[in-house]
């Protein structure tokens, strides 16, 4: 009964005060009086879209000489490479079987700590998954990244063992970030009214870097340009559109 009354007497009753239910980090006289201690402990926050970039790698897939045709009839190969999180495939070369070419040339933004990429060959099929033949993992010579141009052919792994599925030609280069900085968005403490009208400020411009407009307005610049290509460059360099635009422009160059 005792505890019963305890916590009645704590409860409040008649009109809410305009303050109730509302977080603050100090809490006022009245709610101290009743028995309310502080809940939350808030740390500023810090908005970044994106890693720091480290330029782009432009990377043309040539040809292929493969150990092995894996179909019932000639294969239709086609190749897909990730740098990052970024993925992009190749044209399927119809018939090509074991020596397909595409001489398809990608620019992928080099975000910072990435140094290699993966690389994957499939065969195309109508009815069933398709098939992958071969694939490789390779670091990014130190020369492309010392801003040479680097054409070479690399050994692939598959079904026939490590390095034994044929090789790859690629002709890759690197081409450094624009002089222009990333922005950083940062919010303070939010138990301020000024900080919370930063807060919602900040947030408000982070939907707006990152609105389809912007993409369409590039867009309309590199028709050209693969839409993620652009996402990506705009993300590099933290969703200003000039330094994107900067980027593209030495990308196309």
């Amino acid at each position: 009964m005792e505890v019963s009354q305890r916590w009645r007497n704590k409860a409040m009753t008649g009109v809410l005060p305009d303050d109730f239910l509302r977080i603050y980090v100090n809490p006022p006289a009245h709610f101290q009086q009743m028995g309310f201690q502080p809940q939350v402990n808030y740390s500023p926050i810090s908005y970044c879209p994106t890693t720091y970039t480290q330029g782009s790698l432009k990377i043309t897939v040539v040809e292929a000489k493969l150990a092995k045709n894996y179909g019932y009839t000639r294969m239709d190969p086609y190749c897909k490479i990730r740098v990052g999180h970024n993925v992009m495939e190749t044209p399927t070369d119809a018939n090509g079987s074991k020596t397909p070419r595409w001489n398809k040339t990608f620019t992928f933004p080099l975000p910072s700590g990435v140094d290699s990429l993966y690389l994957e060959i499939f065969s195309e099929r109508s009815i069933v998954s398709d098939d992958r033949i071969a694939w490789i993992h390779m670091s990014i010579p130190e020369a492309v990244m010392n801003n040479e141009t680097i054409e070479d052919w690399y050994s692939l792994t598959g079904k026939q063992g490590e390095n034994k599925e044929g090789m790859i030609k690629l002709i890759l280069s690197h081409h450094p970030p624009s002089s222009s900085t990333m922005q950083r968005y940062t919010v303070s403490n939010p138990s301020q009214s000024s900080d919370l009208q930063s807060y919602g400020m900040n947030a408000r411009m982070m939907s707006s870097y990152e609105s389809i407009g912007s993409i369409e307005s590039i867009k309309g610049m590199f028709p050209t340009t693969d839409e993620e290509i652009i996402r990506s460059v705009l993300a590099s360099n933290g969703w200003n559109v000039n330094a994107a635009i900067n980027d593209l422009l030495s990308m196309n160059s």
